[in-house]
């Protein structure tokens, strides 16, 4: 009798840990969404209190580009004169150097013009919910796809993006990771539904993380759906000729070159800080270096993983789609010059695609316990490396070895998984 009790106990250890472990993940995530609430009741969400320049959010970037698309200066907004003088007007700061320049794609600035019409700090917590919002419901159709909805462990991922540093830093800071999550999530999603119209609309709004849908370009051209790139293209001319009726051909055509000065040259960019590959080569090249380096290794990432996964295609027809898509997510975040740590959140589509197609048993692959414990912790494990990062530790790197790991067991298990899709051919 007391074997059975001991055996019974032991068996019930798990349950209570991972009750434990649940309830601590809700209820971190209930006081980061307090503190939001806090520091906007407070006045204190966009600006510290003295309005120091050390205090600016990402978010006064966002509301300064909703201001100047609502100005007649909007056919200069790649200006630095520009954008200094309407970022001294809301902040009463002076600014002194090129540190606060903002190069976001032209379609950026015309999505926060509704936000600029509201005082700044209602508007960055409207941003947030909105952005939120359209992450968890992307996130949900893109369950819904893989038939998740009734799968647990779906929900428990969600939970514990809500609860990780990157998702904190894209609330405090005003910055659109859930935004993007849920356009990712669209567009993945339409793509399984082979829905050529709205997924190409989903991957037209990628563009305003350009860097990143470069790589989201790939599972589309190498499973020749043709349908959609032209769906794309015609979205993407359409969002174009609402840029250029905005802002005038001149303003659009600035973009390229006013992108290549901020990021090698002005100081409001910090390779150093970058959690992809760029977070090592800043150790040995100087900002300048390691950017162009960094595309570079881009362009060789890009043109490898389509040569690769192409080639593996034409002897395997059926793809195995969640973890394409999961290499491909990775791929984005650690080939990217430009991956901040907001960006990481976007980690939460591998585990969601892939975590509840895992059963947890003693017979699985090493590599595969590695993924899975690596995303059961990974909203501490994001926490601890924000701690050592602020006492100066390059805890970005550490992190970018781990998704590195992370990649190579998903390409691994493209390559050998047991979960084929044979509806998803060519057009």
């Amino acid at each position: 009798m007391t074997k059975l009790t001991t055996t019974n106990n032991l068996n019930k250890l798990p349950r209570l840990l991972a009750f434990g472990y649940t309830s601590f993940l809700l209820l971190w995530t209930l006081a980061l969404v307090g503190e939001l609430l806090f520091a906007f009741f407070t006045h204190n969400l966009s600006l510290d209190q003295q309005g120091s320049q050390s205090g600016f959010t990402d978010f006064v970037h966002f509301y300064v580009a909703g201001k100047i698309t609502l100005s007649p200066e909007r056919i200069m907004f790649y200006s630095w004169e520009v954008q200094k003088h309407f970022l001294e007007n809301l902040t009463h700061c002076v600014i002194t150097g090129e540190d606060f320049y903002t190069q976001y794609v032209p379609l950026v600035f015309l999505l926060m013009a509704p936000y600029a019409t509201l005082p700044m700090e209602s508007a960055h917590l409207l941003f947030d919910t909105i952005n939120l919002t359209i992450g968890l419901i992307g996130c949900w159709f893109l369950m819904k796809e893989l038939n998740l909805t009734k799968n647990r462990m779906a929900y428990l991922v969600i939970l514990g993006a809500l609860s990780s540093m990157p998702s904190w830093n894209t609330w405090y800071l005003g910055q659109i990771s859930w935004l993007y999550v849920g356009i990712i999530c669209f567009y993945f999603a339409f793509l399984l539904k082979q829905k050529n119209l709205w997924s190409g609309l989903a991957f037209a709004l990628t563009i305003i993380k350009p860097h990143y849908a470069l790589f989201l370009a790939i599972p589309t051209l190498i499973l020749g759906r043709y349908r959609l790139i032209l769906f794309a293209l015609l979205w993407e001319f359409l969002l174009l000729l609402l840029c250029v009726t905005t802002f005038g051909i001149k303003a659009i055509l600035a973009y390229p070159f006013a992108l290549n000065q901020c990021e090698s040259t002005f100081k409001s960019i910090h390779m150093n800080t970058m959690y992809g590959m760029a977070s090592f080569l800043s150790f040995f090249f100087s900002k300048t270096t390691t950017y162009y380096t960094g595309l570079v290794l881009l362009a060789i990432a890009l043109f490898s993983l389509t040569l690769f996964f192409m080639l593996y295609l034409k002897k395997n027809s059926e793809p195995n789609m969640p973890w394409l898509l999961s290499s491909i997510v990775l791929a984005a975040l650690l080939f990217s010059p430009h991956s901040h740590s907001h960006d990481c959140l976007f980690i939460l589509i591998p585990a969601l695609i892939t975590l509840p197609l895992l059963q947890t048993n003693q017979g699985q692959l090493a590599s595969i316990k590695f993924w899975q414990w690596s995303f059961y912790l990974m909203p501490i494990i994001t926490w601890v490396v924000h701690l050592l990062t602020a006492l100066d530790l390059p805890a970005n790197a550490i992190f970018t070895a781990l998704m590195l790991v992370l990649f190579i067991i998903a390409v691994k298990q493209f390559t050998s998984a047991d979960y084929p899709s044979s509806q998803f051919q060519k057009d």
